[in-house]
């Protein structure tokens, strides 16, 4: 792979589940790439499959019942080919994770520092002295006090927003090139999701992570990320630069979002929420999943998938949609149904 190649390029990522009613199609065509030192972030509703897409790139899911398509390419490398002990230097040291829920990604059992120095003993070859120097100057990093005295505390000494500070010293902990962050704010009152956001961004560009930032939050986003792409029913439905595709959305999907983000330079007297709910994945509907809530629906988007097209001007960076429609130039309509038939 050359030097200014991405870091990680997924090339038609599916990942299925089996179940007793037929498969469940959680991830179903996911094209995504991440450059070294770029923060990208995914965005989409609960069930669009961004937490499935990552945890089959980090290999976290057990299959069966999952089963993978496609590829996950890591400097070129197929990670679905590699044996388990590829995967044990790649998980940790390469790409880290912090997970959705700090309440519960840590053993109760163990004590802080027990969890901390696992990873750099594994991966930096470590003794047991060096590795809790490190797990101290981790936790003195994200902001904990006295940190020497708190490696010997227990998970439930420590509050939801420092258990979350810990997850961040473990993630980063190992120096990784990639770290995914999947709500990594999840369950905090505001003032914590700002610092704890912002001890991200610093850690990231201070290292020259790259990041891939799973939020439900645009506003989030907007102030951390380079490029956005958006996932509905495990498909990508746009991407593009922060820039573009905030200030010129070009698929229904994405204009429905952001009409239901609250602005403080507009005045609304209601926020417009997107129709109806998101499909089964069991059973998507033909052509277009977003057809039946969609107000610029077609006939052609019920009988044919659209694929993703590059719809920036000549020269411009690429800004990616898969949508049959131009809405700029078609006027919108109701949708034929709120569900999701």
């Amino acid at each position: 792979m050359s030097s200014n190649g991405p870091l990680l390029d997924l090339r038609g990522l599916r990942t299925h589940f089996r179940t007793d009613r037929g498969p469940v199609r959680s991830v179903d065509g996911v094209d995504l790439s991440v450059a070294p030192g770029e923060s990208v972030g995914v965005v989409g509703e609960s069930g669009s499959g961004k937490s499935v897409t990552m945890l089959s790139v980090m290999r976290l899911l057990p299959s069966p019942p999952a089963m993978h398509q496609g590829q996950a390419l890591w400097k070129g490398e197929d990670v679905f080919g590699w044996g388990a002990r590829r995967l044990r230097s790649f998980r940790g040291r390469e790409v880290a994770m912090i997970f959705q829920d700090p309440m519960t990604s840590l053993n109760p059992y163990l004590k802080i520092g027990v969890q901390l120095t696992e990873a750099v003993q594994l991966h930096l070859g470590l003794d047991h002295a060096k590795a809790r120097d490190r797990a101290a100057e981790m936790l003195r990093r994200v902001g904990i006090p006295v940190p020497e005295s708190r490696l010997d505390d227990y998970p439930h000494q420590y509050s939801g927003g420092m258990r979350q500070r810990v997850m961040i010293a473990m993630a980063l902990s190992c120096e990784p090139q990639l770290l995914i962050a999947d709500e990594p704010t999840t369950a905090l009152d505001v003032t914590i999701q700002a610092q704890i956001l912002e001890l991200i961004d610093a850690q990231r560009r201070a290292s020259g992570t790259g990041l891939v930032l799973i939020t439900h939050s645009l506003g989030v986003v907007a102030g951390m990320c380079d490029r956005v792409v958006v996932m509905y029913a495990g498909r990508v439905v746009e991407e593009g630069r922060t820039e573009d595709l905030f200030g010129d959305p070009r698929m229904p999907y994405t204009v429905g979002l952001l009409r239901s983000v609250p602005r403080l330079d507009v005045v609304t007297e209601r926020l417009v929420p997107v129709p109806g709910t998101p499909p089964d994945p069991q059973r998507l509907p033909s052509g277009c999943p977003f057809r039946v809530r969609c107000p610029w629906a077609e006939a052609r988007c019920a009988e044919t998938r659209p694929e993703l097209r590059d719809v920036a001007a000549p020269g411009a960076a690429p800004h990616r949609i898969a949508c049959h429609v131009d809405i700029t130039k078609a006027a919108p309509r109701e949708p034929a149904s709120g569900g999701a038939a």
